[in-house]
């Protein structure tokens, strides 16, 4: 995998989430925070690299991350910055809520194994 942010990678290699699989996936606490708003929530994250474009793109797996109504793609990654050893986060803006700020907090270096499995399976059938 051909990370280009720089803050992406420095991101991953800090907190050791590439490791020796293949996807990066990994289980972390995120925080959504807007002007009127905050969400503090577990989740996996799936990071993907596509070779053809370069475009890297953060997926929120848990499905309650929409039913509070937090971005669940994220693909807009030159807006993303790494605090070393902390957290990844990322400037954005949506429709309903305006500028935000989400942070991705990693609590562990893998999914749950039936994630993987369903990765695997989605990437390679």
């Amino acid at each position: 995998m051909k990370i280009q942010s720089h803050s992406l990678l420095k991101f991953i290699e800090h907190f050791k989430l590439a490791g020796n699989q293949d996807p990066i996936c990994f289980r972390a606490v995120i925080l959504y925070t807007t002007l009127h708003r905050q969400v503090q929530l577990p989740t996996e994250v799936h990071i993907v690299h596509h070779d053809i474009d370069g475009m890297e793109v953060i997926y929120l797996l848990d499905p309650e991350v929409p039913k509070h109504r937090v971005p669940d793609i994220i693909d807009n990654l030159p807006l993303v910055q790494y605090r070393p050893y902390e957290y990844l986060f990322i400037k954005g803006h949506s429709a309903e809520d305006g500028n935000y700020i989400l942070s991705i907090h990693p609590v562990s270096v893998s999914c749950h194994p039936a994630t993987l499995q369903e990765l695997y399976a989605k990437a390679y059938n």
